[in-house]
């Protein structure tokens, strides 16, 4: 048994991963996960049967820490210290899947959004599609559409939310940045822009500027989340595994009917196992 943590490399780490078959805190995922990418070197502690591989530092304030181990008991991830938020996830299936787990958990879902009900309602009444963009191949058409939506409340441009996430992601492969666009069919108007970092396997929501509206009657019936969910069912036709929106405050009820799947943080800058 160890006593103490001791320090391995992120290539012994991957060794030791598929070796014990070690997995993430109930299956969730963060593209900072990926260890090779993010990190120079990692802890390991052992105690009985149980190993946990991990790093006490999230990359930047908004990413969990990553935490890889054999332990079917762990059910919270690692923040950044004083950071008590949780980490909006969603593991992705189908969109049907999506669709009925909404259905199962609202209380009226003919007037919740999404459910199986009202998708195709409110997707009929704001008319629009979801196109995708590289940011770095179509970076001014990000920053015009994210100043023109922007809450000036905010006061918060398009080319400070890049620069922002370039600086907290310094590590990431510039080809993972990505952006999705929610465009009126009648006029081929932006209506929601959204920042994102994919790897393939997960999406990553970094920020979003949309207009304001809301389907009459209906509730959550914006611009904002019409765009998630396109992107979710986006995700399902590329067999991803999930999607999230990093560890951040609530700021209104999207996320609550987005992430099902969201977990608990410890900010406490300690690991509970340790203890």
């Amino acid at each position: 048994m160890s006593r103490s943590p001791r320090r391995v490399s992120v290539e012994e780490a991957a060794d030791l991963i598929q070796h014990y078959n070690l997995f993430t805190v109930r299956g969730a995922w963060h593209y900072s996960w990926h260890l090779e990418h993010f990190y120079d070197e990692v802890f390991v502690y052992e105690r009985n049967d149980k190993i946990y591989l991990f790093h006490d530092t999230p990359i930047h304030r908004w990413a969990p820490g990553p935490l890889f181990s054999n332990d079917h008991r762990l059910d919270e991830v690692t923040a950044a210290k004083g950071k008590d938020c949780p980490f909006w996830f969603l593991k992705v299936t189908t969109f049907d899947s999506f669709l009925d787990r909404r259905s199962a958990i609202s209380r009226n879902p003919r007037k919740s959004f999404p459910s199986r009900e009202s998708y195709p309602r409110v997707a009929q009444r704001l008319g629009c599609h979801l196109r995708r963009f590289a940011l770095f191949q179509e970076q001014n058409r990000f920053i015009q559409w994210y100043d023109d939506l922007k809450d000036p409340k905010y006061q918060h441009s398009g080319t400070k939310c890049v620069a922002d996430a370039i600086k907290d992601n310094v590590r990431v492969p510039r080809e993972w940045f990505i952006f999705y666009a929610l465009i009126e069919d009648r006029t081929e108007v932006c209506k929601c822009v959204a920042l994102m970092i994919e790897d393939e396997r997960s999406c990553s929501k970094i920020n979003i500027a949309t207009e304001r509206r809301n389907c009459a009657g209906i509730n959550n019936g914006g611009y904002g989340v019409l765009l998630d969910v396109e992107v979710i069912k986006t995700l399902c036709e590329r067999g991803y595994y999930s999607c999230d929106s990093g560890v951040s405050g609530r700021y209104g009820s999207s996320k609550d009917v987005i992430f099902l799947d969201t977990l608990l943080t410890n900010s406490s800058g300690g690991m509970s196992f340790l203890t």
